[in-house]
């Protein structure tokens, strides 16, 4: 971007001849710009831009020759002036370079954001240290700056429930940030005496204290309603409410196991009756998943007259949780092996009294954890438990019925005390 400048105050005019004082000064800024279609028609919807307009935007922010705005001989005005005039009131912005630097930086940021939710990039990760001297690893999505979501992931589709969100969280203006629990992805392993909820807590408290978060609201997925779950207890004081999507129990018997099929349920068995053959069960699924497709991560637990079946023929499905497995594998299979062994331990699910609002939504299709046996799990609800039904959704409520998910995450914002 060009633009030209009025004059150079920055240099001693006793040291300009005359002849340099009479030659334009031109200011030259390098912008990185993007673009797709889908972006594009964002943008014009959003300031309701029109055809031409558009065309124009392209042509300044993707086009390799020069654009001149500007006044020629004679006294007539470059076209353009006058589209860009439109698209200035249009944007509310104060001039011409204001308004192209946001624009392209808002096309980048639209482009790049649908990246990554179709699995094509990767989210932004960072580095949490922990009081006890481990170290952790944890990702951002959505928004800079916003309400902020804590997303608590499950065992087998780790973080692509929430990657495939990521649009639809900025354009929420939710920040959303996802730890990875010792043994998954570049976070440390869990050492072999450590309780995997206690380590959690001391996790999330150092992430809710390096980022400085006031009242994040916990959002669990399947397995990761355990963590969150333990959190609305000891940290009530410190969150906005907890969201627990699609929450499991525990396995303590074979019965309970029964809706999981193939190496799922092989794993969740053998963590309840033969946990020394859990690392061996562990790794042959890690190589069915290699083998079969990132699909079955899911599609094992999902009935087969489920209406959720039709998001297994999405291939930006099967993308994001190849990514999101390859990622969450990085340090092996000790974050599964870990988590299952938790699964298998019976613990008490009746919901506290004393705990933070918290909202679950469960599909009236799981199977794996039929919606009667968690109401009864969790107990008689109360004026900080909801438990919403959706009878249309099943293990895949996060990927089928996000607005669901949104509107509790806004029930429990305006419950937040200001």
């Amino acid at each position: 971007m060009c633009q030209p400048l009025d004059g150079r105050a920055d240099l001693p005019l006793h040291s300009l001849g005359a002849a340099y004082l009479a030659a334009p000064a031109l200011l030259v800024e390098q912008v990185q710009t993007a673009w797709s279609d889908m972006a594009a028609t964002l943008i014009a919807n959003w300031f309701g831009f029109d055809p031409q307009e558009m065309s124009l935007l392209r042509h300044l922010l993707t086009g390799d020759d020069w654009v001149e705005l500007g006044i020629g001989k004679g006294g007539q005005r470059d076209p353009e002036l006058a589209v860009l005039r439109g698209m200035l009131t249009k944007t509310a912005a104060p001039s011409c370079p204001e308004m192209l630097r946001f624009l392209a930086h808002l096309i980048a940021q639209t482009v790049e954001d649908y990246k990554i939710a179709a699995g094509v990039a990767s989210p932004p990760q960072k580095w949490l240290s922990l009081p006890c001297g481990l170290s952790s690893r944890y990702l951002r999505f959505g928004a800079a700056r916003g309400q902020a979501v804590i997303f608590v992931h499950g065992i087998f589709d780790g973080i692509a429930g929430m990657q495939r969100l990521q649009p639809m969280l900025r354009a929420r203006g939710l920040q959303v940030l996802a730890p990875l629990r010792c043994g998954y992805g570049g976070s440390d392993r869990l050492p072999r005496q450590a309780d995997p909820v206690d380590l959690f807590i001391t996790q999330l408290e150092a992430l809710i204290d390096t980022e400085g978060l006031e009242r994040p609201i916990l959002l669990g997925h399947r397995s990761g309603c355990v963590f969150t779950a333990a959190a609305a207890r000891r940290l009530r004081d410190r969150l906005g409410g907890v969201v627990g999507v699609g929450a499991t129990l525990p396995l303590p018997s074979i019965g309970q196991a029964g809706a999981l099929r193939g190496h799922q349920r092989a794993m969740a068995l053998s963590a309840v009756h033969a946990k020394a053959v859990l690392p061996l069960v562990v790794r042959s699924w890690s190589r069915s998943v290699r083998q079969k497709g990132p699909q079955v991560l899911v599609s094992r637990q999902i009935a087969k007259d489920s209406a959720d079946r039709r998001l297994l023929a999405d291939p930006g499905l099967s993308a994001v949780l190849e990514q999101s497995h390859r990622m969450m594998m990085q340090h092996g299979r000790g974050g599964y092996e870990t988590d299952l062994r938790l699964a298998a331990r019976p613990r008490d699910t009746r919901h506290s009294a004393k705990a933070a609002p918290t909202i679950y939504l469960h599909g009236g299709e799981d199977t794996v954890t039929p919606a009667e046996r968690l109401q009864a799990a969790l107990g008689p609800g109360s004026a900080d438990l909801q438990i919403r039904i959706s009878k249309r959704a099943g293990t895949m409520l996060l990927y089928a019925q996000p607005e669901l998910v949104f509107a509790a995450i806004e029930d429990l914002r305006q419950r937040i005390p200001s």
